[in-house]
């Protein structure tokens, strides 16, 4: 399936990337970058709903996992912090399956 977006599309699609890799509240994001904030908030939603709508009706989706090993001799705390600003400690030993999993919902 192949999607082609429109100049508009971009600009928010843009806009969301770069608030989701900053610190900041849509209230200041939007001030800094002379946005209203009820426009931006709605093309944010839309763009949560479209990524959902997407992930569920694909039938194969990329994986940016990188595989790792790690051998551990006595339990550990690791910590992953995700692009969209969240982080997540893990005690070790940890299922990979039950990991995955935890990773899939706070990406989402």
């Amino acid at each position: 399936m192949t999607t082609t977006l429109s100049k508009d599309d971009v600009y928010w699609q843009t806009h969301i990337d770069n608030y989701l890799s900053s610190s900041l509240s849509v209230k200041t994001y939007c001030k800094q970058h002379n946005l209203v904030p009820h426009h931006f908030r709605y093309r944010y939603y839309r763009h949560r709903q479209n990524k959902q709508t997407l992930s569920s009706t694909s039938p194969t989706i990329k994986s940016e996992f990188v595989p790792i090993t790690v051998n551990v001799t006595q339990p550990t705390t690791f910590k992953i912090t995700l692009p969209n600003g969240i982080h997540c400690a893990v005690s070790t030993p940890i299922d990979t399956t039950a990991l995955k999993q935890l990773l899939g919902v706070l990406i989402s």
